[in-house]
């Protein structure tokens, strides 16, 4: 249950990130901010965007809230 926990916070993280932010980011500035591998950071982006938090701008890695 605690894994499941630090996920959710990771995820709640990024989406903070992703949310205040006043210009589209990117996985590797995200990963920079959080210290969150890149492994890890695809999942967690790869999760919202399923989910329809995050769209990545068109023809672009730049991530912005849905």
């Amino acid at each position: 249950m605690q894994n499941q926990n630090k996920s959710l916070t990771r995820g709640l993280q990024v989406l903070k990130e992703i949310l205040y932010s006043d210009k589209p980011l990117t996985a590797i500035i995200l990963c920079q901010k959080l210290d969150i591998d890149k492994s890890t950071m695809s999942r967690l982006l790869k999760t919202l965007t399923d989910e329809n938090f995050i769209t990545y701008l068109e023809k672009s890695n730049e991530i912005r809230f849905s």
